[in-house]
């Protein structure tokens, strides 16, 4: 969008601004976790320059909290993610086991799939996303500030079964 201008994210000014936004927020006010919007647009098609990036993120906040938490949001395909979770970051929101993939959880909730072939794919993701980070953990969500809230489609019992399966994952379950 060009009227949104990107950051210089190789300055050393822009980056020390960060340190100095980092040190504020973590030491200064004891925030203990960010979540990083729209990762997959930093460096846009250079994946290698992200990774540093979001590398470069997470030792600036270790240096005021080692036990700092970044989630980032990359809304694509478990393939796509599954190659951000070489970074650093701690978590990367799951999209597709949200409201859209065909393994979602709202398919399997709603009768549309099988639970072994859910359950198979949640196994495949998080092998692969430990190989790349042993410190990795899975952010899974039903739906999001972007979407309708899916406990607008359920009956009670329903939303019960989502929410009990979701936050039975490996991982961090996020509410909305």
């Amino acid at each position: 969008d060009a009227s949104m201008p990107d950051f210089n994210l190789d300055s050393p000014g822009v980056r020390n601004e960060i340190d100095n936004i980092f040190k504020f927020w973590i030491q200064d006010y004891g925030v203990k976790g960010f979540r990083l919007d729209a990762v997959l647009y930093y460096y846009q098609n250079n994946t290698t320059r992200k990774h540093e990036y979001m590398n470069f993120l997470m030792d600036t906040a270790h240096k005021y909290d080692p036990n700092f938490y970044m989630v980032g949001e990359c809304w694509q395909s478990d393939v796509i993610v599954n190659q951000y979770t070489k970074s650093k970051l701690n978590s990367f929101f799951r999209f597709d086991q949200a409201a859209g993939g065909n393994l979602s959880l709202i398919n399997f909730i709603k009768g549309f799939g099988k639970g072994y072939l859910y359950g198979e794919a949640i196994e495949k993701n998080e092998t692969i996303c430990k190989a790349n980070n042993p410190n990795y953990y899975s952010s899974y969500f039903l739906s999001n500030h972007d979407q309708d809230r899916i406990s607008k489609n359920f009956d009670e019992t329903t939303n019960k079964g989502a929410a009990s399966v979701y936050c039975l994952l490996p991982g961090t379950p996020f509410m909305y």
